[in-house]
Order: structure tokens, then C-alpha cells, then sequence
């Protein structure tokens, strides 16, 4: 069990992280892996409807770290399979704008 990922269920308030938006899990993993190897506070937010909070959890261990990454990832897993193909295709769309942008102009 990570006490990191209890600390930061604890602030997305319990099990709300079960019905996390896939895009918030995954930028929490990317948040995760950039702390793991900077060995930076984890910076989370959180809006719930009224108002937007924030808060950093200062790791416990790289390997509480990466134990909290395995199970983050493991929920950002069940998410993508059971997003609708209608979003799936926005996710696909969205890259495509992404690496369009970064293309450089002739």
C-alpha cells in the first residue's frame, strides 16, 4: 500500500478517484513520474464543483512513488478501456491538432 496515493485519495476525497476523469489520471501519472525523477513535491488539484483547491504531498519514497504510479496507472487502465469509442476519437483528435502544431511551417 502507498501512503502517497492514500494522502492524495484522502484530498480527491476517498474513493472519488475510482470515478476520476481519465484525463485527470492521467496527468496525475505524469505528475508522478516527473516528481519520481525530479524528487519534486506532487503538485494536485482538485475542482469540485464551486471551487478549485490545490495542494502539494511531499514524497514519501521513490518507492512509495512508484507504487503509488503502479496504481494510478492501473486505474488510468480500467478508465481507457471503458471510455466510449465518441471519446476515445476526441482523444485521437486531439493529438492529431497537437502534432500538427508542433510541425513546423514550410
Amino acid at each position: 500500500m502507498s501512503e502517497l496515493f492514500n494522502q492524495i485519495a484522502n484530498f480527491y476525497g476517498g474513493d472519488s478517484m475510482l470515478k476520476a476523469r481519465f484525463t485527470d489520471l492521467a496527468f496525475l501519472a505524469s505528475s508522478l513520474g516527473r516528481a519520481l525523477v525530479s524528487g519534486d513535491a506532487i503538485e494536485v488539484s482538485h475542482f469540485d464543483g464551486y471551487m478549485n483547491r490545490r495542494k502539494s504531498f511531499e514524497q514519501v519514497s521513490r518507492l512509495d512513488t512508484i507504487v503509488c504510479l503502479a496504481r494510478v496507472t492501473a486505474l488510468l487502465e480500467a478508465k481507457l478501456k471503458e471510455l466510449p469509442t465518441s471519446e476515445l476519437e476526441a482523444l485521437d483528435r486531439m493529438r492529431q491538432m497537437m502534432l500538427q502544431a508542433s510541425e513546423p511551417s514550410k
